[in-house]
C-alpha cells in the first residue's frame, strides 16, 4: 500500500516511510487514521485516542488530559514498531520525528512499547521528553528475570515549553557484527542537530545497549504500542523512516510543517 497524504505533504524518503501519522487526516470520534508507505506490505491497524480529543487548530492536532494517548489494538503482527530495531534482521538505521506542545514541567513518551502478553522477553522502549525538556531514549529488558534498563539522554535541554517543537531522533548502525554492532544516536530540535552522540547511561548489571554476549539479542518483538503518552500536551505528526536521515533532509521535513505550527 502506498501512502496517500491528503493534506499535500512531501516528505523526503517516502520509500523508505514505515509509519506516518498526522491528526490533519483524522477519522472520526476515537479514530486515528495511521498511513504507511510502499516499503511495507503489513496493513497497520488504525490506533485510537484514550483521554485524548481532536481539534481542528494548527490545521489538526490531539490534545492529551491525564493520561492521554494514542494506542494501538494487542497484536503481535499489525504494529508498525514492531521488530523495528531488530540486528538479526535488515538494519538499524532509523529515524523517529514528532511535532509536541509541551507545558511546563510535564513529561511525554512520544512513542513506548512492550511485549506483555506474548512469550517475547519484557522489552520497553521508550522516546520521551522529559520534565526538563531533555530528550531521552530508555531500554528496558528483563532476562532470566533480572531488571535491567539502560537510557541514552540528551545533554541539553531540547524541548520549547507552552510551544510547538520539532524533535528527531536518529540511529545509525556502526556496521559492525555480532555482539559488537552499536547505534549512534542524534537528537535535533527544529531541523537542526542539537545532539551528537548523547551521553550513555546504564543501570543495572546490562553494561552496554546490546545484550550480553551469553544473552539473546536485547531487541524483541513488541506487541504493545502507545504514541504521545502524558498529561497536559497536544500531539502533531509522527512519522518513523527505515533510514537515518541526514541534516539535510531532516531540515527539509521540518520546513513542510514549519508554518502550521510555528
Amino acid at each position: 500500500m502506498t501512502s496517500t497524504m491528503s493534506s499535500g505533504t512531501k516528505l523526503v524518503k517516502q520509500d523508505k516511510l514505515r509509519y506516518w501519522m498526522d491528526p490533519n487526516e483524522h477519522l472520526s470520534g476515537t479514530s486515528v487514521n495511521d498511513v504507511h508507505a510502499s516499503n511495507s506490505t503489513t496493513s497497520w491497524n488504525n490506533a485510537t485516542l484514550t483521554s485524548a480529543t481532536h481539534s481542528s487548530d494548527n490545521q489538526g492536532v490531539y490534545s492529551m488530559s491525564s493520561g492521554g494517548k494514542i494506542q494501538f489494538p494487542t497484536s503481535t503482527s499489525n504494529n508498525p514498531f514492531r521488530t523495528l530495531w531488530l540486528p538479526n534482521s535488515g538494519t538499524l538505521n532509523k529515524t523517529v520525528s514528532a511535532w509536541v506542545y509541551c507545558t511546563s514541567s510535564e513529561a511525554v513518551d512520544i512513542f513506548q512499547t512492550d511485549t506483555s502478553g506474548t512469550t517475547y522477553y519484557d522489552v520497553t522502549w521508550k522516546f520521551r521528553v522529559e520534565s526538563n525538556g531533555k530528550l531521552r531514549m530508555y531500554l528496558y529488558r528483563i532476562p532470566s528475570g533480572v531488571n535491567n534498563s539502560a537510557y541514552w539522554e540528551s545533554t541539553n535541554s531540547i524541548v520549547d515549553y507552552d510551544a510547538w517543537t520539532y524533535i528527531t531522533m536518529t540511529t545509525q548502525d556502526n556496521g559492525l557484527s555480532g555482539n559488537q554492532r552499536w547505534m549512534n544516536f542524534k537528537y535535533y530540535k527544529n531541523g537542526v542537530l542539537v545532539d551528537d552522540s548523547p551521553t550513555k547511561t546504564t543501570i543495572g548489571s546490562n553494561n552496554t545497549f546490546r545484550a550480553n554476549p551469553a544473552e539473546s539479542w536485547y531487541m524483541a518483538g513488541v506487541n504493545i504500542t502507545r504514541l504521545f503518552v502524558g498529561d497536559d500536551h497536544k500531539a502533531g505528526p509522527l512519522y518513523v523512516h527505515d533510514v537515518t536521515l541526514t541534516a539535510a533532509e531532516i531540515k527539509r521535513n521540518y520546513m513542510q510543517h514549519k508554518s502550521r505550527f510555528q
